[in-house]
């Protein structure tokens, strides 16, 4: 483990949306995308072993210490999964606080205030049907409006507007040419696409995020 657990961290927890109309192949495809994304990014960062964990056969959470780019996680699995059509969507909490206990095999058994926040936001996104959150240590009202804008932004895309911005988006920032040699398609296919989705601004704006998070009182936070 690469970063002490005395540091807040962030603990993702979500789940499928309407599961049931999805077969148990396409629901273990998406758990599949929302655990390598969590894989990659400790990996390419040297974060802490995120310790995926599925729930409920729908349910799933992991853990990561840069709270900061939790938001850029949360938005790359939720264009991801928009930009493969045929699988869920999910709802994805964001709890920040301290961890406890990162658990023995898996985070069933993890404890600390993070885990406690992320769940009861999950439970505030089921009684509203969105599928965005973050609360927890240092976050306020003004941080949760910028969530559920954004949000409501991604709401909009198009599948073909989510898979180029999810390219896009993950890790350092993908050139157009690379984008397009991805999906096989002109680069101003994708040139349209990415100004679709707003995906530049979205990756400056997240940048700025994960800056100024680090100003929050309760840090530090990476």
């Amino acid at each position: 483990m690469l970063r002490s657990l005395e540091l807040p961290s962030a603990v993702l927890t979500g789940d499928l949306v309407k599961s049931q109309m999805h077969s148990q192949e396409m629901i273990g495809r998406a758990l599949d995308v929302i655990k390598g994304i969590a894989n990659d990014h400790s990996e390419r960062t040297g974060d802490f072993a995120p310790k995926f964990t599925r729930f409920r056969g729908d349910g799933w959470q992991f853990a990561m210490g840069n709270v900061p780019q939790a938001l850029r996680v949360a938005v790359l699995i939720g264009a991801s999964l928009k930009g493969a059509s045929d699988l869920p969507s999910t709802r994805i909490s964001i709890g920040v606080g301290q961890i406890d206990s990162m658990g023995s095999q898996t985070l069933a058994d993890a404890s600390g205030e993070a885990f406690i926040v992320s769940g009861r936001a999950l439970d505030w996104l089921e009684r509203k049907a969105g599928s965005l959150a973050i609360s927890g240590l240092g976050i306020t009202y003004l941080h949760q409006i910028a969530v559920e804008l954004l949000e409501l932004r991604m709401k909009l895309w198009t599948s073909h507007q989510a898979e180029a911005a999810a390219l896009y988006l993950n890790g350092p920032y993908a050139t157009g040419r690379e984008v397009a040699t991805r999906l096989g398609i002109s680069q101003q296919a994708v040139s349209y696409r990415l100004a679709g989705a707003d995906a530049r601004r979205i990756a400056e704006l997240l940048e700025e995020w994960e800056t100024e998070f680090q100003l929050i009182p309760g840090g530090p936070y990476a």
